[in-house]
């Protein structure tokens, strides 16, 4: 399988794709064929050696895709089902060998990339009124029936709906709304 490895810190060229043995599950694993990988800044620290981590190392913490091969005392997970996962080292590969107790079921309703993306991101709605003096102050907003957000809580990916209002400014992730609406 191909995946990128770092050897040495540095900046991107850092980055190297190697040929890999693909995992096998210990007992307690699935091992996952990925469909996309996250990017964030813990991926950045590690490569740049800021975060130690052992040399060479497979870059990466999180990720989706589908289950290929499931390990002797793992239950809840089947072959062909779509996952995702955070805190898991070596998500910048074609297979990822993840802990089952660390999945998440993807929904149907939900696309893998996306899956990918809100892992590790924690999604939060907050609300800032317009005219409010105290500018760094958030309030969290209550989601309602009929508004939609998609959040991570525990262990499951729920989808809801969020209504814009206008003379407020909305969060999500900590961009604005206006910005993911452009």
């Amino acid at each position: 399988m191909k995946a990128i490895q770092v050897k040495q810190p540095g900046g991107p060229e850092a980055l190297e794709l190697v040929d890999l043995q693909i995992p096998q599950p210990k007992e307690n694993e699935i091992v996952v064929k990925t469909a996309a990988s996250g990017v964030n800044f813990i991926d950045i620290y590690q490569r740049e050696g800021r975060y130690k981590l052992p040399l060479p190392f497979v870059a990466g913490q999180e990720g989706s895709g589908t289950v290929t091969a499931v390990g002797s005392k793992v239950s809840g997970f089947k072959l062909g089902d779509r996952v995702a996962w955070a805190g898991i080292q070596a998500s910048y590969a074609e297979y990822v060998a993840v802990p089952a107790d660390r999945a998440v079921p993807v929904p149907s309703g939900v696309d893998l990339r996306t899956a990918a993306a809100a892992m590790l991101v924690r999604l939060r709605l907050e609300r800032r009124p317009k005219n409010s003096t105290e500018s760094n102050k958030f309030q969290s907003k209550e989601i309602i029936a009929g508004e939609r957000a998609l959040s991570l809580w525990g262990e499951r990916l729920w989808t809801f709906s969020l209504k814009i209002h206008l003379n407020e400014t909305y969060l999500l992730a900590g961009l604005s709304v206006s910005a993911l609406a452009a």
